[in-house]
């Protein structure tokens, strides 16, 4: 088999360029080792979150000038940047992704460290807020799927706590999980979405998140929305604090 272009990793900046070379009407190959991080590490999108000394950017597109001769961004040329990451929005959007932000100014997100990190798009339900100072939440109800791997609730509570607030972990048991216990390796977001999305399991962990909402935000592992918009929506319709995303 012939191919036009072979792109060594299927990353998101592979498959972007797959999806552009592909509309050019080349025939391309994506390469990848192994399963790609992005079902458990697909959150936001950064174009510069610090500068080079460390410090948080506020504005990315404003802070680019001021970067050294040998950043990146100056090699690929400054007035490329703005009209490139534009696009990159454009096939995010031609693909279903709904995001919040813009280019123009950073807001934060949690991370599944308990951290927050400065980016100018996160996808719509993950946890963000405008400044790093000002925390808005002081109970927060933080719900674990036991089992689940990359979803380490004891640092995202460390976390919040350090910003001043109150954590309530809520630890939700899938019995139907147990059999992918037994291989740990199984337990990732997108087989544990399928197990999650059937009706009986959906209604159940809606009933027991429901019942934990005692604070003034809900706080869910990324999987709820990758894997489960409709358990995501029926959330919001029944539980009266906000909900968002790790």
């Amino acid at each position: 088999m012939k191919f036009d272009t072979v792109i060594i990793g299927g990353g998101l900046s592979g498959l972007f360029c797959g999806i552009e070379l592909a509309k050019a009407n080349q025939k391309v190959a994506i390469v990848s080792a192994g399963q790609s991080t992005l079902p458990i590490r697909f959150a936001s999108f950064d174009l510069l979150g610090y500068d080079e000394e460390g410090n948080v950017v506020s504005n990315p597109i404003a802070a680019i000038p001021s970067l050294s001769a040998s950043h990146p961004y100056h090699k690929v040329g400054d007035s490329l940047v703005e009209p490139l990451f534009k696009h990159a929005q454009e096939l995010l959007t031609e693909a279903g992704v709904e995001f919040k932000g813009s280019m123009e100014r950073n807001h934060f997100r949690m991370t599944p460290v308990g951290l927050l990190k400065p980016t100018c798009l996160s996808l719509t339900p993950s946890a963000m807020i405008e400044n790093e100072d000002s925390f808005p939440w002081k109970n927060v109800v933080l719900v674990d799927i036991i089992g689940f791997l990359d979803f380490p609730v004891e640092f995202i509570a460390a976390g919040i706590e350090k910003l001043g607030s109150t954590c309530t972990i809520k630890h939700l048991s899938i019995p139907e999980l147990k059999v992918r216990r037994k291989s740990p390796s199984e337990n990732r977001s997108v087989n544990v979405g399928r197990i999650l999305s059937t009706p009986k399991v959906l209604q159940r962990v809606v009933e027991e998140v429901k019942n934990a909402a005692h604070g003034d935000v809900v706080l869910l592992p990324a999987i709820i929305w990758q894997e489960l918009r409709s358990l995501y929506d029926e959330l919001k319709k029944e539980i009266p604090v906000p909900i968002y995303c790790i």
